[in-house]
């Protein structure tokens, strides 16, 4: 209960202050605050829960401690994802992203590999000077993303790709591991929150973060990634930004829940997902301020390991079709976000959503402009989360 509390009291204290700064009378505005404030933590304890766990889960699709560096990085490193694009098609595509200096990730998919065709890409794409990183996929039966219960999947399906590819003659030098929940405990978490069941969702979560061990998969992880180090193979973890309040200290709550074993896994490089498109399907206004906080947490914790994966831009087409940005500005400013917050590595998903505009229209000279108005909506997406890892309990 002291949690719900806590949590009523830091939003209800951010409203009160941004209430406060718009009123004009300077007494009037503190009684009128502090009224504000006890009458947010009375009567908004319910519905603040449902908003802090819709917030904490539905927006999910997605160590230790290091010295903050706050110095900008010397260049940008840029990519887009590529998820359903014919490889045949997007060979098409080599001159342009070249001309843009962006890399691509390309989902490769278990059920589905088409070796040759991706070997052939690879090449060409070497050829032409665009990188080409593997992003490799399971089928949707075994969770179609990495996470704590299809380890032996993966590590199949890796060192299978692996060795398909130097039998051909290419030289992978990095593969992606997408690490996120089954899409069955999406669904599951979505259903109960649109049924106003968000108490057996919490269950479904502890039970979740009891079954199979968090450690066994850190530890299971490391020695795949470690594996292929050894081969010369950088690897590139992606996830949700919600691992980012999950880092004060060694716990591993919410990893455990959402079966994403992050911290402690030598990654080469580790980039989050903060998309702003779906952020706006429950907070309209939410600016790109969002970006530059998860982007900050990420610098503090990981350094230049850290990425950010943005967007979405143009149509989304899984798990659930629907239409992120449709205007360029929005994306300008999340990119902008992410060079202040000192983040070399950004992706923006996806190469398929800007088919429709072109690359051309989406892909800008952009600046590095910290968001400079103050977000309240940002600021309780940070401490609900925060507060809701309290609940779960720790990984084992």
């Amino acid at each position: 209960m002291r949690i719900f509390f806590g949590s009523t009291v830091a939003f209800g204290f951010a409203v009160a202050i941004d209430k406060f700064m718009k009123t004009k009378n300077a007494k009037s505005q503190s009684i009128e605050a502090m009224l504000f404030t006890l009458k947010t933590i009375k009567g908004s304890i319910s519905a603040f829960f449902k908003l802090l766990v819709l917030t904490s889960i539905l927006l999910s699709a997605p160590i230790t401690s290091a010295r903050e560096t706050t110095s900008l990085p010397s260049e940008s490193t840029q990519a887009l994802w590529s998820e359903f694009i014919p490889y045949s098609d997007l060979e098409a595509h080599l001159p342009k992203l070249k001309e843009k200096n962006l890399s691509l990730f390309v989902a490769v998919k278990a059920d589905d590999p088409k070796f040759d065709e991706f070997a052939q890409l690879y090449q060409k794409a070497a050829r032409e000077g665009v990188q080409i990183r593997p992003w490799l996929l399971l089928p949707v039966s075994q969770g179609y993303w990495f996470n704590k219960w299809n380890y032996l999947q993966a590590r199949d399906f890796v060192n299978m790709f692996v060795d398909e590819m130097t039998a051909r003659g290419v030289s992978i030098q990095w593969v992606t591991f997408d690490m996120e929940s089954p899409k069955e405990l999406m669904e599951a978490t979505e259903t109960f929150l649109k049924q106003n069941r968000a108490k057996e969702m919490l269950s479904l979560l502890k039970v979740k973060s009891r079954d199979g061990s968090i450690v066994e998969a850190v530890a299971n992880y490391t020695s795949l990634v470690q594996s292929l180090q050894q081969r010369g193979i950088k690897v590139h973890g992606v996830t949700t930004h919600f691992i980012l309040n999950d880092l004060s200290d060694n716990h591993r709550r919410i990893q455990s829940a959402l079966g994403i074993p992050i911290s402690g896994v030598p990654w080469d490089e580790i980039s989050f997902m903060v998309y702003r498109a779906d952020f706006r399907r429950i907070y309209k206004n939410i600016s790109s301020q969002v970006v530059y906080k998860y982007a900050k947490r990420a610098r503090k914790y990981f350094g230049e390991r850290a990425g950010m994966d943005i967007g979405e831009a143009g149509k989304v087409f899984f798990p659930k079709p629907f239409t992120g940005y449709t205007e360029q500005e929005d994306l300008k400013q999340d990119l902008e976000a992410v060079k202040a917050a000192g983040i070399n590595n950004v992706h923006i998903y996806s190469l398929d959503g800007m088919l429709d505009e072109g690359v051309d229209f989406w892909i800008k000279p952009y600046g590095s402009e910290k968001p400079k108005k103050f977000d309240l909506t940002t600021l309780f997406v940070f401490r609900s989360v925060d507060y809701l890892k309290l609940l779960l309990p720790r990984g084992h």
